[in-house]
């Protein structure tokens, strides 16, 4: 009779055997990607400090540094102080929310509050106009620390604008243009000082700042409040300076970038060098070289994306970014050694590209609705009536860019019954109405009777 014992064990180890060998197999893979992962992520990191780019806590302390100026800290410092102190005084009567719309021909409730409140903040006022301006940005004690990081002195702000915004609404109830202007030009000024630019949270407080300037003038503009060119041409002066938003960009997608580096602690001490140093807790297992080397692909993606710089409103090719990084979380999870569980919280990690650089975008778009607004307002005073069409503007100066909100369309321009008041609208954020579900601008000017009347002021203007 044939032996066959030894056979079977021989079929039974070798399928025992098979998926071991497969195993292993894959764990070489992993480590071969791991290693060619690794390099990767260094010589990306070597670059990255060679051309100026921070990479951690330490090289942005490093660059807010150098890019910021102490020459007039303890100034500012005393003037944020001095403005949440008057704020307090008066914060049973005058709340920090928001204020009032200027309304034509209609008195001011609070008029004799306003009045008060801006005598007491004169001393704050003349101490803004004494600060010196410096080309760099003023240097606050930030503490770097990844994406917990905080912004002193950043949020306060708010409170300076909003004095500086009320000291320009007690001109406006006075018939007071010089005052006005005087308000409206430091707002710029407070903005430009704290415009640090480290991260996408810190030009959107920027932006909120300078939009309230814009916010205050297309106001003044609905009341009817400026009589004369000369005051209109130092409007458009305030509004004329356009920002190059490419280079901004690109600036805070490295900020970003750099926080997420200090968050997982990715630093350039070699291999593997973040799976010890994460301080995240749910990443028990840390990140594997090649999770890092996908995440710092994924910011030279939002960097380099052509679609997302050309700052179009909600580009829908931009929405593709995050889905196509899905996919390779998934396959550098599994394969990778060790395996990480980072698939599960990545998100939380990063935002929708297209929404950030629409925020962008509609800075600069915001920018050319209130030039366009002025210069309808300029045309009115000069000829004695409002332009019957937009291209009449360049009589005044403007050129077909600054009344266009992109390379197809035009900001909505229409003149009210019996010639008195102008209306020119912008694109529509409140309700999607493009091919593509982006906003566009309405083909008929819309009217607060529509669905979303009482914030109709944000992309309707009058000019009175």
């Amino acid at each position: 009779m044939m032996n066959i014992k030894p056979s079977r064990e021989r079929s039974l180890y070798l399928l025992l055997a098979a998926p071991l060998i497969a195993l292993l197999c894959v764990f070489a893979l992993g480590f071969k990607w791991e290693r060619d992962a690794a390099e990767e992520v260094n010589a990306t990191l070597t670059t990255l400090t060679r051309d100026g780019h921070p990479v951690g806590n330490h090289s942005l302390t490093e660059w807010f540094d150098s890019h910021t100026t102490q020459q007039a800290s303890s100034q500012w410092d005393d003037i944020l102080v001095a403005t949440d102190g008057l704020h307090i005084r008066f914060s049973d009567v005058l709340p920090l929310d928001d204020e009032p719309r200027l309304e034509p021909n209609q008195p001011w409730a609070d008029a004799e509050i306003m009045q008060r409140y801006a005598e007491q903040a004169r001393p704050i006022i003349e101490a803004i106009k004494r600060v010196p301006t410096h080309p760099r940005p003023v240097w606050q004690p930030v503490v770097f620390e990844g994406f917990q990081t905080t912004y002193p002195g950043l949020d306060e702000t708010r409170s300076i604008n909003r004095l500086l915004m009320r000291e320009f609404r007690v001109a406006v109830d006075q018939q007071d243009p010089a005052r006005a202007i005087h308000a409206l030009q430091l707002m710029p000024k407070v903005a430009d000082a704290f415009d640090w630019q480290i991260g996408i949270l810190s030009d959107l407080i920027y932006f909120a700042a300078v939009e309230e300037h814009r916010a205050q003038i297309r106001e003044s503009l609905a009341v009817g409040f400026w009589k004369t060119e000369e005051s209109l041409l130092q409007l458009r002066e305030q509004v004329n300076r356009e920002q190059n938003l490419h280079d901004r960009w690109d600036t805070a997608v490295a900020a970003e970038r750099a926080f997420l580096l200090a968050e997982f602690g990715i630093t350039s001490d070699g291999p593997n060098h973040f799976q010890q140093e994460s301080q995240i807790d749910f990443f028990p297992f840390g990140l594997t070289d090649m999770m890092g080397e996908l995440l710092m692909e994924r910011y030279q993606r939002w960097e380099d994306a052509e679609t997302i710089k050309a700052f179009e409103p909600w580009p829908p090719q931009a929405r593709s970014l995050r889905h196509e990084d899905g996919d390779d979380i998934w396959t550098y999870s599994i394969l990778a050694v060790p395996v990480s569980n980072a698939e599960i919280f990545l998100d939380k990690f990063f935002g929708d590209p297209s929404s950030a650089a629409a925020r962008f975008y509609r800075f600069e778009l915001n920018r050319r609705w209130t030039l366009t607004a002025i210069a309808i307002k300029q045309f009115q005073k000069r000829y004695e009536r409002f332009p019957n069409e937009l291209s009449e503007l360049s009589d005044v100066g403007l050129t077909e860019s600054d009344w266009m909100v992109n390379s197809q369309e035009s900001f909505g321009y229409e003149v009210g019954k019996g010639g008195k008041v102008a209306y020119l609208w912008s694109v529509d954020y409140e309700r999607a109405m493009g091919p593509n579900g982006e906003p566009v601008v309405a083909m008929e000017r819309p009217v607060a009777s529509d669905h979303r009347n009482e914030k109709i002021e944000k992309w309707v203007s009058e000019i009175r």
